[in-house]
This record gives structure tokens, sequence and C-alpha cells, in this order.
């Protein structure tokens, strides 16, 4: 079954004002969910997360979460990120790259395989939860709870067959 990520902590919208922040990624963790945050290189080995700018100053360790996926602001980062064994990717301008866990990350409008995440299907799609049960290998979205209680809507229908 398809990876839940949630976008930057947002789970069901933006909140731009809470996005990338440590408690909100660690709210979305607490739901179970994946975490995709934005992580930004400051001097030689020192981290801060943020949406376009670094805002909140972070670890290696906080990184380290089996659940958390860097998106690494520039390819500077991603070595160190790599090197210390955090799982993370860098895209500018490609149709999908390989995440260092060995998933394919994709923009919106890439075809999907059993590798890819589909990234923001909101961005390409009114409804997103006909996509509950897509063969991929996870799903990445400001709103991933319309999709988590679509598929637990779909299990309660099938076990009541």
């Amino acid at each position: 079954m398809a990876l839940l990520i949630s976008h930057r902590g947002n789970t069901n919208g933006i909140n731009t004002s809470r996005e990338n922040s440590p408690e909100y990624i660690k709210e979305a963790l607490e739901k179970d969910y994946f975490v995709v945050v934005d992580v930004f290189l400051i001097g030689e080995k020192h981290f801060a997360l943020g949406s376009d700018t670094p805002q909140y100053a972070t670890t290696l360790d906080f990184l380290k979460n089996n659940n958390i996926i860097a998106r690494a602001n520039s390819v500077e980062c991603l070595d160190i990120l790599i090197t210390n064994e955090v799982h993370c990717f860098y895209q500018k301008h490609d149709k999908c790259v390989l995440t260092s866990g060995g998933l394919i990350w994709t923009r919106t409008g890439s075809n999907i395989t059993q590798r890819c995440i589909f990234n923001m299907p909101e961005w390409r799609l009114d409804d997103i939860t006909i996509i509950k049960d897509l063969q991929c290998a996870g799903i990445c979205s400001d709103k991933i709870e319309l999709i988590k209680n679509a598929r637990m809507e779909n299990q309660k229908e099938e076990s009541s067959e």
C-alpha cells in the first residue's frame, strides 16, 4: 500500500504559518504520516527548515527520522544529507528524481509507476480520493488526510461485504 506523505506537515490543507516547523512536522508524524520537509544548508554544517527561506533551525538527528524525507535546497545540502544517511532528494526542474531511499519523486503530470511518489495530486485532480488505491510507492499531499479517510472508508465497506 502506498505511503501517505504529508507535504511540509500539512494534512488537511495548506497552513503557511506552520508548514515546515518542527512542531507541525511532529504532529504529522504522530498521526503516522511520512513527511517531506524542505531543508536548507546554512554555512557548512548547519541546517534549517522552511518553505522559501530558512526559518527553523534543525539537526541531522531530527532529519534522520525514518518517516522524514528531506528535499534539499542545494546540491551541497544534498551531499551532506546523503553522507549522513538522511533519506533525501534534490529537484529543480526535473520531471522526476531518485531519492536516496530509492523512490522516484515525481512532478505533477508525470507518469506514475509502482516506485513513484505521486506528488501533489490536488494540483491535477478535482477529487484526490479517487487515487486512494493507486499502485505507487506513495502519495504526497497537503490534504493527505482525505486520502487516508477514503482508504479507511473503503476498508469498512469491504469488511462489511
